[in-house]
């Protein structure tokens, strides 16, 4: 209305007043009837001649909370950051003259969930009260039923031989059925919402049909709410994949990419689940194991590659539900509940369990099977982003004096950390105590850490083995493939298929009791031969091959590479040179002529080693360091 006059405006605004006001009384109800007055207010204040300009109090509303004394700039800012704000100015305070300025609760929309006192309106002339309604706020209206879209839907795996789980929120106090047809069926449970507006249904334990299952979830005495359906569901073995980049990393992406993805159309009873990606469960197909981002969305490789190694070696029996919650460039801490923080008093890492509440929390009432890890990388370096301090002053574990990372403090960190995260997932987790968990040893890499002989990874290869400790945990090692040609940078191997064989292989062991070797030849001992001979025989827990690296960096010649070493009481490590031993189970390290009396051995202790010994069954033996004439486990 450009260029009417001030009565003209004056007029038309009272006259827009009535409309909105008989429009208010028969339609609004009271909550948008305390926001509608807080808006007549204010177009009553322009009717009577303020302006917007040079306005020392203002205050903003309908959508954020009211603040009084803003000057106009700072309201229309604000105003105009809020889609649903209105924004109300004064010239002064004369218009509410005989009313006085309000206080107590904030006059904003939404606010009506929030019931004021007597005292709120002790301060308001009895004008302003009907903006501040004291009478208690009339319940919600019923709630429909709802479960998380995305950890339960149709498609999806329930765990066999256990109590599966059902969740979501209602009503309070409702009574919910769930009803269970099909091949798993019949079954009917009845449930009460909770107080607190939850509800869970753990279903009778079943075993593994093959036949899809359909399951319904409705209120029983409320038809106002169309019931959640769930079809095709299988019962068989879940598992729960988690970690950084190289669990991200998507089957598209790995050597023979094509051919793998195509593959999956072949597997319809292993079903897909991606939580960080919020894609909900589907039927493995090349279609769905490809996200729209090569290699970084969806479906993790390592996961699916573990379940149709495993799905196969079951005989294509058992449907299996893989579940894949992971970040790339992700640290432990992030993954890691409050509680198992506590448990290595990191007080000063920043960004702990910012993953655990997103992620992994919200799917605690699922029953797994068991866990695979394949994280690490993050936690090489301690990146300063994750352990700031100021140099020489109350310095988190993992940097020096200085400021500068500390391989060292960075590993022990770990070694602490990892299994404390094991045991608190497994204490968390639904039905998940001594639930197996498989991880993945890191392959080798140099990007962002350093050249080959550097032992910042190594000395995190190391960290993670301590969690072998724990009952139930197997590890796959990766540290025999490495990829310098990686287009993802060499810290992203692309072949992955050997992690995924690895881990089924420890998942057929310890999940399926199956007789079967998942590791390479195990470091028992290492003892010196004959006195200042330099030579040392290091025997092994299972029979032991040496063997011509098969991919890798080698920088020096294979008889003397850098990869076995032995050192003297100066505990300079120097190179040696391996043969067979008496026994198959043994090998004779030569430090000869530079270590006479050797003290110390290692073996792959470096961030991109090449590994040279094999146990029979194909499995590489992993990193280790060892006093000679002790016995190591």
């Amino acid at each position: 209305h450009f260029g009417e006059s001030k009565l003209a405006r004056r007029l038309r605004c009272r006259t827009d007043l009535l409309r909105i006001l008989e429009y208010s009384l028969v339609w609004m109800d009271k909550c948008e009837m305390r926001s509608l007055l807080v808006l007549l207010i204010g177009l009553a204040a322009t009717v009577r001649g303020a302006e917007w300009t040079e306005t020392p109090n203002a205050f903003c509303g309908l959508g954020i909370p009211v603040e009084w004394g803003l000057s106009f700039e700072q309201c229309l800012a604000r105003c105009n950051a809020n889609a649903s704000c209105t924004m109300f100015a004064f010239t002064n305070w004369t218009m509410w003259g005989q009313f006085g300025k309000p206080s107590g609760c904030s006059i904003q929309s939404g606010d009506c969930a929030k019931p004021c006192t007597e005292a709120d309106c002790a301060n308001w002339d009895q004008f302003f009260c009907p903006l501040r309604d004291c009478s208690p706020i009339p319940p919600p209206d019923p709630t429909p039923l709802a479960v998380d879209p995305i950890a339960i839907g149709s498609n999806m795996v329930l765990q066999r031989g256990e109590p599966a789980r059902l969740w979501g929120t209602g009503l309070p106090n409702a009574a919910v059925v769930v009803d269970v047809s099909g091949a798993a069926g019949p079954e009917t449970q009845k449930v009460m919402v909770g107080a607190d507006g939850s509800w869970f249904v753990d279903l009778e334990p079943r075993d593994a049909p093959s036949l899809p299952s359909n399951i319904s979830i409705a209120y029983a005495d409320n038809a106002n709410f169309a019931p959640i359906l769930l079809t095709n569901v299988v019962f068989g073995d879940v598992y729960l994949c988690g970690g950084q980049s190289n669990m991200v990393f998507t089957l598209g992406g790995v050597f023979n990419g094509t051919e793998e993805v195509d593959s999956a159309d072949n597997y319809p009873l292993i079903r897909l689940m991606t939580y960080t990606e919020q894609v909900a469960w589907a039927v493995a197909s090349r279609k769905t194991v490809q996200g729209p981002n090569v290699p970084f969305t969806y479906f993790s490789a390592v996961c699916f590659l573990f379940g149709r190694d495993l799905f196969d070696a079951l005989n294509g029996t058992v449907p299996i539900g893989l579940v894949s919650s992971n970040v790339g460039g992700t640290s432990i801490e992030r993954w890691s509940g409050p509680d198992a923080i506590a448990q290595c008093n990191q007080t000063g890492v920043v960004l702990q369990s910012t993953l655990w509440t997103p992620y992994i929390s919200p799917l605690l009432p699922m029953v797994f099977t068991g866990f695979l890890w394949y994280q690490g990388e993050s936690n090489v370096a301690c990146n300063k982003k994750n352990f700031p301090c100021t140099a020489g002053v109350n310095c988190a574990i993992g940097l020096d004096q200085n400021g500068n990372a500390d391989p060292v403090a960075c590993a022990d960190f770990y070694a602490c950390q990892f299994p404390a995260m094991i045991a608190d997932w497994r204490a968390k987790f639904n039905r998940g105590a001594d639930k197996p968990f498989l991880f993945v040893q890191l392959a080798p890499y140099t990007e962002g850490v350093g050249e080959p002989f550097d032992v910042s990874t190594a000395l995190l290869r190391e960290a993670q083995t301590v969690a072998l400790s724990l009952p139930r945990v197997g590890m796959a090692s990766a540290v025999d493939y490495g990829d310098t040609g990686s287009p993802y940078g060499n810290i992203h191997p692309r072949c992955k298929q050997p992690v995924g064989a690895r881990l089924a292989l420890a998942a057929r062991a310890l999940v399926y009791n199956q007789s079967i070797a998942f590791s390479g030849p195990k470091f028992v001992s290492a003892t010196t031969v004959g006195a200042n001979s330099g030579q040392v025989e290091v025997t092994f827990d299972q029979a032991v091959f040496i063997r011509e690296p098969l991919n890798g960096l080698c920088p020096v010649a294979f008889d003397s590479c850098a990869w076995m070493t032995l050192s003297g009481s100066d505990n300079l490590p120097f190179n040696a040179t391996v043969a067979a031993g008496p026994q198959a189970n043994s090998i004779i390290v030569s430090g000869q002529p530079l270590v006479a009396s050797p003290t110390g051995i290692t073996y792959l202790f470096g961030d991109w080693p090449v590994p040279f010994l094999y146990g029979a069954n194909g499995l590489p033996v992993t990193p280790f360091r060892a006093s000679v004439s002790t016995l190591t486990q």
